[in-house]
């Protein structure tokens, strides 16, 4: 190894990049490969370094953060002694590099999403005499692309947003973002807005609401100002309109839309556009508007994977200077699945549970009954042997304050911590408040197990449905008081004699089997016990 150097890139080393990536090809999906890797190329090989080329530095992050083993194994199958990948990226015209881009998130859409790039010159940025950032709406500062938490249901979304700000004008114009409320298209508009004010101070930024346009708009045709209405709109270098869904049926406002659309397009200005759901699914969307709204990029947001609100739970907690265990994290993702601010708001609601029982402890007779047991109760615990039943002991602080917290702050006290995730859980109504029912415990099983409740009933005998036939009796005699013949007739009418040999055997397993423990730990969670 050692190739490469002088002033270019020779034959035998370009030929390098086609094995490896080869490889790639059948160590990540279809659409991976396509959207990250197809454009990589070998550059050079020096001291078991193999240099790779990026497009562009968006596909270099990405690559260096998500799959530098990947690449990294790909290279060694070739080559057996390399012992690194380094990216770097690709020399081009900066007139390039838009397209360069868009080829990268082109390829990272499914079928039948219409991206139709047109390689355009900026034809500079149109800012007013003073170079003004307008806009109808205060941008949030926590709302930033550098604090968007990305995972997979976001990824796509994320990526084209910085695009838009590298290029504005010349990469999906528009762009408009889609998905349930809560899932992040407001932060990501914001995000645009900010980085685009901050990085070209000159340009004209407009954020704003639907419903702000529309009031706008009224307000002017009722004041005779139209006039400065459409400068106000049709001037500005990038326009980024928040829940464009409430143009559905107002015709004259989305006429008027139609024309600030056009106008702003045809200058070469960006656009940003959000709403709960695709153009084609608006209802009493105009067609003309419909087809320019996703004449370019429209990118959903989905809601988020377990992982994702597990992230998400620790971002905003550590935000709220609250640090949680991950046991309490996993538990609180299990069940709020909704949305970001649905996460938010059980932060929110621990927070408060936590205050509240600090303040019924700082005020209850025991706690003042003397200043030595305050003294003794405010130091950690000592672990001094390292016995299970004390390493338990000084792990049960679930919610611990990070370093600096004031005293008090971000702590729940004497580990209740999963304590008070139930009752967070279940005064938000995520959790039932009342009793298991058998019933409760049937859906769980049928879910977990991916069974069908009447097949659990039945008497088929299969052994995945005998398995969770069986955890399902375990659970109902542990979790409620009904007899063993009450939860017999809940399972296809079978004796207590079943029920009692059932439970027996999930109880002898579980002594022995770890993945059974796991799954009665989850079923346990679901079911808020």
């Amino acid at each position: 190894m050692g190739q490469g150097g002088g002033g270019g890139v020779s034959e035998a080393v370009k030929d390098l990049g086609v094995p490896i990536l080869e490889h790639l090809r059948v160590s990540v999906s279809s659409d991976c490969y396509q959207t990250w890797f197809k454009g990589l190329c070998v550059r050079e090989l020096k001291d078991h370094v193999v240099y790779m080329a990026a497009p562009n530095r968006f596909v270099k992050q990405f690559v260096e953060s998500h799959y530098r083993k990947e690449l990294l194994h790909a290279a060694q199958a070739v080559l057996a002694d390399a012992q690194s990948v380094e990216l770097t990226v690709a020399c081009q015209p900066a007139s390039e590099s838009a397209t360069s881009l868009s080829t990268v998130l082109a390829n990272a859409l499914p079928p039948g999403l219409s991206v139709a790039y047109r390689a355009q010159s900026h034809s500079g940025n149109g800012a007013g005499e003073h170079g003004e950032t307008a806009r109808l709406l205060p941008l949030s500062p926590r709302l930033r692309l550098e604090n968007f938490v990305v995972g997979t249901s976001n990824r796509l979304p994320h990526v084209a947003a910085q695009s838009v700000v590298e290029s504005p004008g010349e990469v999906y114009n528009p762009l408009f973002l889609h998905g349930a409320h809560g899932l992040g298209k407001t932060h990501l508009l914001q995000g645009i807005a900010h980085l685009m004010q901050e990085r070209n101070p000159p340009l004209s930024v407009i954020y704003t609401s639907c419903e702000e346009f529309t009031n706008s708009y009224v307000s002017a045709v009722q004041s005779k100002r139209l006039d400065a209405f459409r400068t106000r709109f049709r001037s500005c270098d990038a326009l980024l309109v928040d829940d464009v869904q409430f143009l559905g049926g107002r015709e004259k406002t989305q006429e008027e839309f139609l024309h600030t659309f056009d106008a702003l397009r045809h200058s070469r200005k960006q656009i940003v556009l959000s709403a709960d759901a695709a153009p084609r699914d608006i209802k009493g969307l105009d067609p003309k508007l419909v087809t320019r709204f996703q004449s370019e990029l429209v990118a959903r947001l989905e809601a988020p994977d377990p992982a994702l609100r597990a992230q998400l739970l620790r971002v905003k907690a550590q935000a709220r200077g609250l640090s949680l265990e991950e046991d309490v994290v996993e538990f609180i993702a299990a069940h709020v699945e909704n949305n970001v601010r649905e996460l938010e708001g059980a932060i929110c609601k621990l927070i408060a549970l936590a205050a509240a029982r600090r303040e019924e402890r700082t005020h209850s007779p025991l706690a003042r009954s003397g200043s030595r047991q305050k003294d003794l109760a405010s130091q950690p615990p000592k672990v001094t042997g390292g016995s299970p039943v004390e390493l338990e002991n000084a792990r049960s602080a679930s919610l611990s304050p990070p370093e600096g917290a004031a005293e008090g702050e971000g702590r729940i006290p004497n580990g209740n911590n999963r304590e008070l995730a139930l009752v967070m859980l279940r005064e938000l109504g995520y959790l039932r408040s009342g009793p298991v029912t058998l019933s409760d415990i049937l859906e769980a099983i049928s879910r977990h197990y991916e069974v069908r409740p009447d097949d659990v009933r039945s008497a088929k005998r299969g052994a995945e449905l005998v398995h969770a036939r069986h955890v399902g009796m375990y659970l109902s005699k542990q979790l409620t008081t009904h007899s063993l013949s009450d939860i017999g007739r809940c399972y296809g009418n079978r004796n207590h004699a079943t029920v009692l040999h059932g439970s027996h055997k999930i109880a002898e397993w579980l002594r022995r089997d770890e993945k059974l423990q796991q799954d009665i730990q989850a079923l346990k969670q679901v079911l808020g016990r």
